[in-house]
């Protein structure tokens, strides 16, 4: 029994793919369902009439695996079919050709059917909500970079080899094959819709028989690698519940009253300028901050070095400038603390202070190597403050 339930198994493995019908059913012509129907019964039909043939030509040649593995069962079935003649070698080598390109598009199955699926989950709030955006090719381009990504470091790991990799192929496909069928079964028999004991009894059937299969490729192929598949599902299902709760208390907390908000605007609005330096990207934000048209506008400057300062507020005394510069002087050298602080204590019960981050230098990726972080550290600090807005003004011009 145990003999022909691994071989049941493994006749299992080998016509997986169907799955990539019922991920795919969005992408069909309308009706969505039928047209998907219809291509899963033909790939069903396709499948099982080349499994049964092949089966049938292999134990009527009689042959046997290699423990190299080559050449394969398939390779030797084709020699036996085509004969060794010129003809026979040119048709092999095409066969062999096809099997490739059949692999290939086999592979990239994976690459069409995950991003859309890993979309759904996205939509749900069980994954990050990047996966379900589209990219400029109209594909889930996060889904595919994800994708490539697991999958070279699975091949890397397994070193490529077939027999490695495929007992967490097998027993991933089959957990979701089983959880599938499990639902629908549960979804019949809690909605009871027409024709509910017709999709009981396929679903129930193919839950326990998907269950079997599942259960002797652990048995199997436990120590062949499958246990990490056991452990890896459970972490990955209790990461897709945290993901999952993390949006709800973020829609929790975004979710409030109009009437909460907009109320009476506070009778101040002060704007400060943070300054270490004239530049364009300093008058620039000192330009953009007159177009807010605020209260008053104050440049600060926070001073880790004194005569920088000095040197700083002379240069800015002898510009036609009418917006204040004031220096907050910082012994300690904690430039944020030191920040947040004089932006502190102007926010008040009846002042909303909004805060201008000149943007300087090149951002680009070997531009960041050439900044600190003092500026992202330094808007982290001052949005966590109450009754504090802060914005990033980009220079413009040459």
């Amino acid at each position: 029994m145990l003999l022909v339930l691994h071989a049941f198994a493994a006749g299992c493995t080998a016509l997986t793919g169907v799955e990539a019908i019922s991920n795919g059913v969005p992408g069909f012509r309308p009706p969505e369902a039928r047209n998907a129907r219809r291509t899963l019964v033909a790939m069903g039909a396709i499948l099982g009439s080349l499994f049964i043939g092949v089966s049938f030509l292999a134990v009527r040649v009689g042959v046997r695996p290699y423990a190299g593995g080559n050449p394969t069962l398939i390779g030797q079935l084709a020699r036996w079919v085509l004969g060794g003649s010129a003809a026979g070698h040119a048709f092999f080598y095409l066969f062999q050709a096809a099997t490739l390109a059949i692999l290939v598009l086999a592979a990239n199955t994976s690459f069409a059917g995950f991003p859309r699926l890993v979309s759904f989950a996205a939509a749900d709030a069980f994954l990050p909500r990047w996966f379900a955006k589209r990219g400029q090719r109209l594909v889930h381009s996060n889904g595919v970079l994800a994708l490539s990504a697991a999958a070279a470091v699975v091949t890397l790991a397994f070193r490529a080899d077939y027999n490695r990799l495929l007992p967490l192929y097998a027993i991933g496909v089959f957990t979701s094959f089983t959880f599938s069928q499990a639902g629908m079964t549960r979804r019949h028999l809690r909605l009871r819709e027409p024709g509910w004991r017709h999709g009981l009894a396929v679903n129930g059937t193919g839950a326990l028989v998907t269950f079997l299969v599942l259960l002797d490729l652990i048995a199997t192929k436990f120590a062949a690698g499958a246990w990490m598949v056991l452990v890896t599902l459970p972490l990955l299902v209790l990461l897709l519940d945290r993901t999952n709760r993390a949006y709800e208390r973020e829609r929790e907390e975004l979710t409030v009253q109009a009437l909460e908000l907009l109320g009476p605007p506070k009778p101040r609005h002060e704007v400060l300028v943070l300054v270490d330096g004239v530049d364009r990207a300093v008058l620039h934000a000192l330009q953009y901050a007159r177009q807010l048209n605020p209260l008053t506008i104050t440049a600060l400057h926070v001073a880790a070095d004194p005569g920088a300062a000095d040197r700083l507020a002379r240069r800015w005394a002898d510009l036609p400038l009418s917006v204040p510069l004031e220096v907050v002087h910082c012994p300690t050298r904690n430039l944020v603390a030191c920040a947040a602080g004089a932006v502190g204590q102007r926010a008040r019960p009846d002042t909303e202070v909004t805060v201008l981050l000149p943007r300087h230098g090149d951002r680009g990726r070997f531009g960041r190597l050439l900044h600190d972080q003092t500026g992202r550290e330094l808007f982290a600090a001052l949005n966590r403050l109450a009754g504090v807005n802060v914005a990033v003004v980009h220079p413009t011009g040459p």
